[in-house]
């Protein structure tokens, strides 16, 4: 469960404190975080992500989150979708290792950590 509280001094944003991971992170912020220019995360997660040799249904996505650390770093968060699948979130963990720095999020002009999600098709692999 996630609890919410407004942060003095500011209207947009929201602190959370998650629970099972013991995170706290923004969900509203004053300017959001951002990738760096020319890089997008998407074709970054695609063009390095390797699923497991399983078969998976034809409308099975991964979902997950990540954190935006404040100095830009990228921190695994979650999975959302296929929740069991260790071997997903293990390569979810190792792809966003390698992602560059991004821009943070900003509250009350303070750089604060805030949550990101993507998702992709299971079966982007074996279009061509």
């Amino acid at each position: 469960m996630k609890a919410q509280k407004n942060i003095p001094g500011t209207t947009e944003c929201k602190l959370v404190h998650d629970k099972k991971t013991n995170r706290d992170y923004f969900t509203k912020t004053d300017t959001y975080a951002d990738e760096p220019i020319g890089f997008d995360s998407r074709e970054f997660i695609l063009a390095n992500f390797r699923l497991p040799k399983k078969q998976y249904g034809k409308r099975d996505r991964v979902y997950f989150s990540y954190i935006v650390e404040k100095d830009g770093s990228i921190s695994f968060f979650k999975l959302l979708s296929l929740t069991s699948d260790k071997e997903i979130e293990n390569e979810a963990k190792r792809v966003m290792s390698l992602m560059p720095k991004h821009l943070a999020a900003r509250c009350a002009k303070e750089y604060v950590a805030s949550m990101k999600e993507i998702s992709f098709p299971v079966d982007w692999q074996t279009k061509n």
